[in-house]
């Protein structure tokens, strides 16, 4: 005589929010990462080498472009494509027309990134109201752990410092004769 167990649906909803968790993966890590800080450098504290928070943003768009190859199918409307498109546009039409185009090709790969390619990524991996629930509490996670990070920081003193701040006297000085 065989039994049969049941699973109540409470673990079903764990599992599911689990499994959406996973296959959001990327975009949370991304959120994530965003709170690890960059290295110190002239261009953006960065150095002009990226984040580990960029580094994880090329990895979503590299995993979004293998499920959307491995889809087969259309994942965007002509409207959206046209809505993605023209930033695309605007961004190459103004390093062309600038007075270094070639120094302006880091901007450029930068800008798309930021405003076309992890946009467009997120919004393919967000397949319904579950998964922008499950991305939205990560983006306000992240947020409220960010807001605590700066009241320390500020309570504490040991914050980014404008070198205004930091250097020189408070007072304006004298004027030479």
């Amino acid at each position: 005589m065989a039994t049969a167990v049941t699973v109540p649906a409470a673990s079903d909803d764990v599992r599911d929010w689990a499994r959406r968790a996973g296959a959001l993966s990327p975009v949370l890590a991304v959120i994530a990462l965003l709170l690890v800080p960059g290295g110190g450098g002239a261009q953006g504290g960065t150095g002009g080498t990226g984040t580990v928070a960029d580094a994880a943003s090329g990895l979503l768009v590299l995993i979004c472009l293998v499920r959307v190859v491995r889809g087969g199918a259309r994942p965007l409307t002509r409207a959206a494509a046209v809505v993605l498109g023209l930033p695309v546009l605007g961004i190459c039409l103004s390093a062309i027309t600038s007075h270094d185009p070639a120094a302006s090709l880091p901007g450029v790969a930068r800008y798309v990134q930021i405003f076309v390619l992890v946009p467009a990524a997120v919004l393919l991996m967000i397949r319904d109201r579950r998964d922008f629930a499950v991305v939205a509490w990560g983006l306000v996670a992240f947020a409220l752990l960010q807001g605590a990070v700066g009241v320390a920081q500020y309570l504490t003193g040991t914050g980014p410092r404008t070198r205004a701040r930091t250097s020189g006297p408070s007072a304006p000085s004298a004027p030479r004769t």
